[in-house]
């Protein structure tokens, strides 16, 4: 049944053994969430389950907020969590949220690219950044991310060799207008001329593939690009937010959706991948 309790409504439900069974989420579930409601028992115990096994800690009292940290054993995606009392008292529960991660490695080249299938807060992770791209003509430069970035935008990563494990999150907050990174959730294959990151004779950096090349899947590539440009290396250019990246020589200058332009007028533009701005 229903209760309205601090102006909030709640579920009420009990006693012993009453259960709640959450839908199957398909990220990893770090921890649970569970909003109580003023008057509600004091003495009522609960706690999170996957099938009989216990995933969390017991806690009492549903007039306050607890936060079940699931398990490392039982935060796998697909699992489903019950929350089931564990005493003859009622339960009063006003909101629950479910916080995921995803798991992103990085290898011992320090950098790595990402897609996913939700949205992922990088920025909130230590040690770990995200980039877009921008492409004009000749070259790239790459843009560090702050906030929840789009389920399928691909990325950049650059962080010490290890795993993170990345926040999903509700909103996408990140500005990816300008991305120029290609987003991949399932292995596909793609014809020659792409680019892709890899540890090659020149170093790391986004090599032109020359024969149809298949990408893992929630991995990135950038596309075809102008001129006969074969490496994009991380070289001595600043970036527009602090990140290098080899460039062509040259004085022509982009507006910011990678258009060329010949005579440029007040506003921000891009020169040899810095940023120009014509007062």
């Amino acid at each position: 049944s229903l209760v309205s309790s601090d102006k909030r409504i709640a579920l009420i439900f009990g006693k012993n053994n009453a259960s709640l069974v959450f839908p199957a989420f398909d990220f990893n579930v770090s921890k649970i969430k569970v909003y109580g409601a003023n008057g509600a028992s004091g003495k009522v115990t609960f706690n999170i389950f996957d099938g009989d096994d216990v995933a969390s800690t017991e806690v009492t009292g549903s007039t306050q907020d607890h936060t079940f940290d699931i398990d490392v054993n039982h935060q796998s995606a697909g699992t489903v969590y019950t929350l089931k009392l564990t005493n003859d008292n009622n339960c009063q529960i006003s909101k629950i949220e479910v916080f995921g991660y995803e798991t992103v490695s990085v290898t011992s080249v320090g950098y790595a690219t990402y897609c996913s299938e939700n949205i992922l807060d990088f920025s909130a992770v230590d040690g770990l950044d995200a980039y877009s791209a921008f492409i004009v003509e000749e070259g790239v430069t790459f843009d560090k991310l702050v906030g929840g970035v789009a389920a399928g935008q691909g990325v950049l990563l650059k962080a010490a060799e290890g795993t993170y494990q990345v926040p999903v999150v509700a909103t996408a907050t990140a500005d990816t207008s300008d991305n120029g990174f290609v987003g991949v959730n399932a292995s596909e294959t793609q014809q020659a001329g792409i680019f892709v990151l890899l540890n090659g004779d020149k170093g790391v950096g986004f090599y032109k593939t020359l024969n149809p090349f298949t990408l893992g899947a929630h991995t990135a590539y950038l596309p075809a690009l102008a001129g006969a440009r074969t490496f994009i290396g991380f070289g001595q250019t600043t970036a527009i937010n602090g990140m290098s990246v080899e460039t062509a020589a040259s004085n022509a200058c982009y507006n910011l959706q990678g258009q060329r332009v010949d005579n440029p007028r007040k506003g921000l533009y891009i020169v040899n991948g810095k940023k120009l701005v014509i007062k």
